[in-house]
This record gives C-alpha cells, structure tokens and sequence, in this order.
C-alpha cells in the first residue's frame, strides 16, 4: 500500500484549496509539488497533462518512456482545474488525485506533479517557464487520442493559428492507444491540412498490455467489483482503499 506522511497530506489539501479558490484565469497559475533536484535544474522539461483519475500504469510508462525516447532531463506531471471534455466525469477530489501522485513521486527523481489552473497547452506553457525559468524547451506526452484532438478544427475558431503557436514553442511525443502504429501518426501528418507541423511531432513506443488501461477503464472495473492491482501503482491503490471512488 502507498502511504503518505501526514504533514504532507496536510499540505497539499491546503495548496488545493486555495487553487480552487481562483478564477480559471486567475493571476497565479501554478502550483507544484516540491521537486527533486533534477526537476528543478531540468533544461528539457516534459509535461504529462490529464486528471489522474486515477493514475494508471500506463501514466507511468509514459512518463518514463518519454524520460527515454525524448531525452528530456524532466517528466511534470500536471492536473488543471479545467479539463477539456472531461467536465462531467465522476472522479475523486482533487486533493487526494494530488496526495497520490505526491507519494508517487517520492520513487520517480526525474519527476514532479504540478496543480495548475488554466487548461490550454500553450498555457501550461506559460506556467513552466515561469515556474522554471532554466526550462529552454518543452514537450507534451499524450496519447494517440489527444492528438487527433489537438489537430481537430472543431477545438478552435482558427487552427492553424493555435496550432502555429503551439508547435512554436512545444514539441509532441504520441504513444499509441490500442491498434494505434507509428504509421497511423505518420498518416495522420501527412495530411495537407496538418503537414507542416510533422516534424514537431514523434511517436513514443509504449508496450502492448498497457495501452488499453485507461483512468476510465480502471473506474469501470472499481465500479463492477474487479481487480485493479494490475492497472494501477500501489499509490493510486491507496487512493482507491481509502473510499475515492465509493459513489463512482
């Protein structure tokens, strides 16, 4: 079992609290966990951005496959308050999202979580550097599913501006979910619509018995009564002992 010391419970339930006390647009936008010396001297910073809901082996080996394949000196790990199409989700509160991936990290040194309260990437963005002014480039991980979001018109009154922007300043690492290939990325840049942005996006490999798990696939098996333990680390396990999801 995942534990987490009581000062450090104590702590967090109070950073989450005055966040979610602020405006989405709010003038402070960050808030992050205290990090290792390798976060804090990282140059290359990457960040995993979702709701941990719970986090999964799967975040896991994205992390450190990103660590790997992107060379990158830091993985940040950062939950916003404001989380595109995923506003009416059952999840747990916030505060325990954040204790267990705090404990989480105590074992992953190349790592941080961070609280943030603007959801957009290139936000995010803005929240690293000021947070960590020696970062000098960034990349995203996400899975296959996001980037066929990002690269969607439907998500902006002008694409190609957004994504300009974006991919100006940020770099992308894919890794597959189920069936996804290599190939399927490749395809889906070499669309003219979405071509000139093919060279700011990589495929990240992940093995094939973690791309179907899911935050909400491990939901689904707490909510019939089916094992997690081979979904998700001990410290989201915690989270999920102590009642997170009892109303799930």
């Amino acid at each position: 079992m995942g534990t987490v010391h009581t000062d450090a419970c104590t702590f967090l339930r109070i950073l989450a609290t005055l966040l979610m006390d602020l405006s989405p647009f709010g003038r402070c936008p960050w808030r992050a966990s205290s990090a290792h010396r390798h976060v804090r001297q990282a140059r290359h910073a990457g960040i995993l951005s979702g709701s941990f809901n719970p986090p999964t082996l799967a975040h896991e080996a994205l992390a450190t496959g990103a660590l790997q394949v992107g060379q990158l000196d830091a993985a940040i790990w950062t939950i916003s308050r404001v989380t595109v199409d995923k506003e009416t989700v059952t999840r747990a509160p916030l505060e325990d999202r954040l204790i267990a991936l705090t404990a989480l990290m105590e074992t992953r040194p190349h790592e941080a979580v961070a609280l943030v309260n603007r959801g957009l990437y290139v936000d995010q963005i803005d929240a690293i550097r000021a947070s960590l002014p020696q970062v000098t480039q960034i990349t995203f991980v996400i899975g296959f599913d996001k980037i066929v979001q990002i690269v969607d018109p439907h998500y902006y009154a002008d694409r190609d501006s957004a994504l300009d922007e974006l991919f100006s300043r940020a770099d992308i690492l894919v890794a597959p979910r189920d069936g996804d290939t290599a190939a399927d990325l490749t395809a889906l840049f070499a669309r003219p619509e979405n071509r000139r942005w093919a060279g700011y996006v990589r495929f990240l490999p992940l093995d094939p018995a973690l791309r179907a798990i899911s935050s909400s696939l491990v939901r689904q098996c707490i909510k019939r009564q089916q094992p997690i333990d081979d979904l998700v680390p001990p410290e989201a396990m915690a989270l999920v002992d102590a009642g997170a999801y009892a109303a799930s």
